[in-house]
C-alpha cells in the first residue's frame, strides 16, 4: 500500500511553465530542465510501484521521504518496508550518456566531456545508514521484546539498493559491472522486489518446514511483525521532513535573482489583496500618470511598489508584477 503519496503533477506543471516563460539564464534553465527531468522519472517510478503495490498490505511504500538524525538529512526518492525487508530506490535521469569508470565514479557525458556527478548507489547506502541510525536510537517506539528483551531489526531485516533508471539510459565504463546488481530499468524493478518477497516471506513455522526440507531455502523470520511494521512506518512517517515537489519549485523560484532590466528589486509589499485581480489598464497612461500599484498590463495581476538596489537605476522605484518571476512586466513609477 502506498504508505506515502506524492502529486508529482502540479511540481511538472510548475517547472514547466517556468522554462516555457523563457525568463531564466542559461545556467538557471539547465537546473530547472535537471529538476523536471528527476520529477518525471520519480513520478514514472512512484506509478510502477502502484501499479504493483498499491493495494497491497505486505508493503509499505514512501515517496519522496526525508529524514534527520544528528544534524544529518537524507531524501529518499523510494523506500519499500516489508516484514522481512527494506528496499532503497534512488531514481536516476539520464538524458545523456553516463560513464562509470572502475573505481565506481560516475560522470556524465557532454559530447567529449566528462562532468563528475555523485554515485545514485553511494548515495542510496548514506540514505540506508542514517535512517536506520535514526530507527536505532528509537527502536523501543517501534519493537517489542522477547522473553522481556529488546528486539532489533538489524541482523534480521534484508536491506537492498536499486538504482532506477530509464529504458533507453546509456551506462558505459568499466565500472558498470560493479553495480549491474544494483541498476535496474525502473519498470522492471517492482517484479524483482515481489520475486524477492516471496522467495523469503515465512512464518516461523514455515521457515522451519522449509529449511528442514530445502538446505538452499531463503526463506527467513520476519524482521517485524504486522503490528511492528505498521509502528516503524507510523515513526518514520513521524519523521518526516520533505518539502512536497510543488515547495522544492517554489524554493527554486524564491531563490532567483530578482532581476529586470538591470534593477534588483526589493521584497514586494502588496499594497490590495492578490485575490482581486483588476482590468488591464489602457496600455495608452504613461508613467507620470502612475502614483499608485495598477493592474499589471499583462496579466491584470496586482503589481507592486518596488526599490532597485543596485546598477545605474539604484534607489529608483518602479511598479513590478507580483507573479513575478512568471510575469515581469515593469512600470516606471514617478514619485510627487
Amino acid at each position: 500500500m502506498i504508505y506515502k503519496d506524492v502529486n508529482y503533477d502540479l511540481a511538472i506543471a510548475e517547472w514547466s511553465h517556468l522554462l516555457d516563460s523563457q525568463t531564466l539564464t542559461l545556467d538557471q534553465t539547465k537546473l530547472a530542465k535537471a529538476h523536471l527531468a528527476g520529477i518525471h522519472a520519480e513520478k514514472q517510478m512512484a506509478y510502477y510501484l502502484d501499479v504493483r503495490f498499491g493495494g497491497d498490505p505486505d508493503f509499505m511504500i514512501f515517496n519522496n521521504l526525508k529524514v534527520e538524525n544528528r544534524g544529518l538529512t537524507t531524501q529518499i526518492d523510494h523506500l519499500i518496508l516489508t516484514q522481512w525487508s527494506a528496499f532503497f530506490i534512488e531514481t536516476k535521469s539520464v538524458s545523456h550518456k553516463i560513464n562509470i569508470n572502475k573505481h565506481g565514479q560516475w560522470s556524465r557525458v557532454y559530447g567529449r566531456k566528462y562532468i563528475g556527478i555523485q554515485s545514485p548507489l553511494e548515495q542510496s547506502r548514506r540514505h540506508e545508514a542514517i535512517l536506520y541510525e535514526l530507527l536505532d536510537n528509537n527502536v523501543k517506539q517501534f519493537m517489542g521484546k522477547i522473553i522481556g528483551l529488546q528486539k532489533h531489526y538489524r541482523g534480521a531485516i534484508q536491506t537492498k539498493h536499486y538504482i532506477a533508471i530509464s529504458f533507453d539510459a546509456i551506462i558505459t565504463g568499466q565500472g558498470k559491472k560493479l553495480i549491474e546488481k544494483h541498476l535496474r530499468p525502473m519498470d522492471l524493478i517492482p517484479e524483482e522486489i515481489e520475486q524477492q518477497h516471496r522467495t523469503e516471506k515465512a512464518s516461523a513455522l514455515s521457515f522451519l518446514v522449509a529449511d528442514s526440507v530445502d538446505k538452499n531455502t531463503k526463506k527467513r523470520q520476519p524482521a517485524f511483525t504486522k503490528t511492528e511494521l505498521q509502528n516503524v512506518c507510523k515513526f518514520i512517517s513521524s519523521q518526516d521532513i520533505s518539502q512536497t515537489p510543488l515547495q522544492q519549485a517554489h524554493a527554486f523560484i524564491d531563490a532567483l535573482p530578482q532581476e529586470e532590466a538591470n534593477l534588483q528589486q526589493s521584497i514586494p509589499t502588496p499594497t490590495t489583496s492578490n485575490t482581486q485581480k483588476p482590468q488591464p489598464q489602457p496600455a495608452t497612461q504613461t508613467s507620470t500618470q502612475i502614483q499608485s500599484p495598477p493592474p499589471c498590463p499583462k496579466c491584470g495581476s496586482t503589481m507592486v511598489l518596488r526599490t532597485s538596489t543596485k546598477g545605474k537605476h539604484k534607489g529608483s522605484t518602479f511598479f513590478g508584477c507580483i507573479n513575478y518571476p512568471k510575469c515581469r512586466s515593469i512600470i516606471s513609477h514617478q514619485p510627487n
